[in-house]
């Protein structure tokens, strides 16, 4: 601000003493602070008018203040400044002061509202996200219960005695489902205590036919997983396999690297399989994308095996 000369275009020439010139500048000085105070002021009272009236108030308010410091300062006689000759050069230079701090107002401002936009664009997309994967969440829930109540109503059917402890193991297992709904992903070691429930689920009805060996490698059970992937990727082994006694199905889960987990099984497809229901690997497949994990899920398929390998995330 100093850099800009108000009052004082003649003092040097008229050898005014330079406590007269350091009033004059300090005088200036804090005028241009009372500028900018009234015009962030009307910035803020007017932020949701158009720009174009903002501005436009701002410079007639500029203008009327710049007149009358400048008849103000006039009337200190106790300046002993003569500025009846340059009453228009002060004028000019005010309002190019008052130019410069309308501008940089009006550029921090701009700058202040595009990192807003991007703030909220930012808070938008990751509601977004989280809304999207929990529709997809909400999929597993009734494509799980879907299944075990079939496998309840064949084990009715065939007046299964163990049919009312299976009720009673689905019962505990929905409650742990429903309770970590909320969550996206959770540690594997987590993910594994509610398969091994499930697997005793399986077990019930399946005894012998069903074979799941697990052997995962202890360093890597606090890392994370998409809740309750394990569990649907066994679900939709026993759903398109034959289980029989000529036909066992074997199902391992097991490591070859600590950052992935491997699951496969045996590949014996049923000639007429039940009907999709869309979950399964294109579900895993779009948690992964949402959660910003590339290649999260990679498939292979030869002529006897079919396995699918999921990608571990940091804790």
């Amino acid at each position: 601000m100093p850099g800009i000369s108000l009052l004082n275009n003649n003092v040097f020439s008229a050898n005014v003493e330079p406590r007269r010139v350091i009033g004059s500048w300090i005088l200036g000085f804090f005028f241009l602070l009372l500028l900018w105070a009234i015009d962030q002021w009307i910035a803020d009272r007017f932020k949701n008018a158009r720009p174009a009236l903002t501005f436009t108030i701002q410079t007639l308010v500029n203008l009327i203040l710049i007149i009358g410091f400048i008849h103000f300062v006039n009337l200190l006689d106790d300046l002993h400044i003569n500025i009846h000759s340059t009453l228009i050069l002060a004028f000019i230079k005010l309002a190019l002061a008052s130019l410069i701090i309308l501008s940089i107002q009006a550029t921090l401002a701009s700058l202040a509202e595009k990192e807003d936009i991007q703030l909220a664009n930012a808070e938008l997309q990751n509601e977004n996200l989280r809304t999207r994967f929990e529709v997809l969440k909400q999929q597993v829930n009734p494509h799980f219960l879907f299944n075990a109540l079939g496998t309840l109503r064949i084990m009715i059917r065939e007046k299964d005695d163990r049919a009312e402890p299976f009720i009673l193991k689905l019962s505990d297992l929905y409650r742990q489902l429903l309770g970590k709904n909320t969550t996206q992903t959770v540690t594997l070691d987590e993910e594994l205590g509610f398969l091994r429930s499930y697997i005793y689920m399986l077990q019930a009805r399946f005894e012998s036919l069903l074979h799941i060996d697990i052997d995962i490698w202890p360093d890597s059970l606090s890392l994370k997983i998409p809740a309750f992937s394990l569990q649907l990727l066994v679900e939709n082994c026993i759903k398109h396999n034959i289980i029989s006694s000529a036909k066992p199905l074997y199902i391992r889960i097991y490591q070859q690297q600590q950052d992935k987990i491997v699951i496969d099984n045996n590949l014996q497809t049923k000639p007429s399989a039940d009907e999709s229901s869309g979950i399964g690997l294109d579900n895993l497949t779009k948690r992964y994308e949402l959660l910003q994990v590339r290649d999260g899920v990679t498939i292979q398929k030869t002529g006897t095996t079919f396995s699918v390998t999921l990608q571990l995330l940091e804790p």
